[in-house]
């Protein structure tokens, strides 16, 4: 018995009760892009609002010389809705997606991965939308490609 009461004492538990030091929030990234007429080029975007629809999630606020973005999904649906506003043209980006639960480590616990499976959007001021990584994690991959 006292031997076991010493083993508790000097090792308490298997594991460590460290505390999470990283982000658990998983964002899709997105940049603008154009065409030089041979390659694709970073464009810059001034006057640029972002927010989610149906969410009290202002993103950017009339912020100037924006080239890459990122933004959470929706927790609480299978889509996500994004406008997305330069100077006084709005565009609305549609994303669909399957919430998948991984592992982050044991002092954070599980987050949300989300698996895109599609995108629509309209065409005022973006001229197309390329999906290039489908899963939104935790790693700042760029997801999306937007041509102006």
């Amino acid at each position: 018995m006292i031997l076991v009461l010493f083993f508790l004492a000097v090792f308490p538990a298997c594991e460590g009760g460290g505390v999470c030091t990283q982000s658990v929030v998983s964002v899709v990234n997105a940049g603008f892009y154009g065409w030089d007429g041979e390659q694709e080029v970073d464009v810059f975007v001034n006057n640029f609002t972002l927010y989610g629809s149906g969410r009290d999630s202002l993103l950017y606020d009339s912020a100037n010389s924006v080239t890459t973005f990122s933004f959470p999904m929706d927790m609480n649906a299978l889509s996500s809705t994004i406008i997305l506003q330069a100077d006084s043209l709005v565009d609305t980006l549609i994303i669909n997606y399957v919430m998948v639960p991984v592992l982050v480590s044991y002092e954070c616990g599980f987050t949300n991965t989300f698996e895109m499976s599609g995108l629509s959007y309209t065409r005022h001021f973006i001229d197309s939308v390329s999906l290039i990584i489908n899963v939104a994690n935790l790693e700042n991959e760029e997801n999306l490609k937007i041509f102006l």
